[in-house]
């Protein structure tokens, strides 16, 4: 039994594995990035999809730039002493009138569950500095003290597993200047350059028609509704062309989830079954020696040697 509960879980871990890695898929198209972009890049707010289309990967070829998806960066960062942080998903961005230049950083991390056994803030904000710190000495960071051309970074984490008081949550972590002493205001461009993003997508929403940001992650990563219906309210509420391949991810995302699903209440059932055979097991042995105390008492026996033979206070 223990073999095969083992195995139901890892299968179970692996599924959950592809189903993080479909859900980075999905992240990477270009319409579902420019959706997210537009609500947390505060250099991208008031600006329609098609004008934030064109400020992802500012520098990349023409040929790509017709692609749905993004091409990303390397996503595998080994800087100094510090070890390897692999990325999901990482892309420069552009502002407005960039004429072709990366201005930004972008990085999102699909995360499966909230509870890691750390703060995942505190996470998020190492990924946030490294993200910085990875940029000297680099093709398309900066050379030796060229400080002044290090650019601001996004960190944006969006966490499918977490508690209901968390649902719907989208918190911003940022630097900001204060002052201490006489009042001098350095330009903001030279410490705003990080930005932490958490969102806790919604477990449940009033109208899945509304056409809202939160609403749009509710339908991708928490709803549970089936790919046919995504896929039809993605591209008419939120104008997301609905090419071959990205249905085909979002049937696996829901196939996955699904399955999930039903095995974490297969498996749930079989560890019920199992503790109340256990718990059935342990009552019955102490009615049996109460049982057994009852006729050592009728038989004359003293309470010390019954408490002695059965275990049983009788005190």
């Amino acid at each position: 039994m223990q073999i095969e509960a083992a195995a139901a879980i890892d299968q179970m871990s692996n599924k959950e594995i592809s189903y993080d890695e479909y859900c980075k898929k999905v992240l990477m198209n270009k319409y579902v990035l420019s959706h997210i972009s537009r609500h947390v890049i505060t250099e991208f707010k008031g600006m329609s999809i098609k004008e934030v289309l064109t400020c992802l990967e500012p520098d990349t070829k023409e040929g790509v730039k017709q692609s749905e998806k993004i091409d990303g960066m390397n996503t595998e960062d080994i800087t100094g002493k510090d070890g390897l942080v692999r990325y999901d998903v990482l892309c420069g961005l552009g502002l407005p009138n960039h004429e072709g230049k990366v201005d930004m950083f972008m990085n999102i991390e699909a995360q499966g569950k909230d509870n890691m056994g750390y703060p995942l803030l505190k996470r998020s904000i190492y990924y946030g500095s490294r993200l910085l710190v990875r940029q000297k000495n680099t093709p398309n960071g900066f050379q030796k003290t060229n400080y002044e051309d290090l650019k601001k970074v996004y960190s944006i984490w969006i966490c499918m597993k977490h508690s209901k008081k968390k649902s719907g949550v989208m918190n911003r972590y940022s630097l900001h200047e204060e002052h201490l002493g006489t009042a001098y205001a350095f330009p903001k461009k030279y410490y705003d350059l990080m930005n932490i993003v958490m969102i806790y997508p919604p477990k449940e929403v009033e109208d899945i028609h509304d056409g809202t940001f939160m609403t749009l992650l509710y339908i991708l990563f928490t709803s549970g509704m089936d790919s046919t219906k995504k896929k039809e309210i993605l591209t008419k509420s939120y104008g997301i062309p609905m090419t071959k391949e990205l249905g085909k991810e979002l049937e696996e995302m829901c196939n996955l989830s699904q399955y999930i699903k039903e095995e974490g209440i297969l498996q749930g059932r079989k560890e019920g079954r199992k503790e109340g055979i256990l718990v059935g097991v342990k009552k019955g042995k102490a009615d049996e020696k109460l049982d057994i105390a009852k006729k050592m008492k009728e038989k004359g026996y003293s309470t010390k040697e019954i408490e002695e033979l059965t275990g049983i206070l009788l005190h």
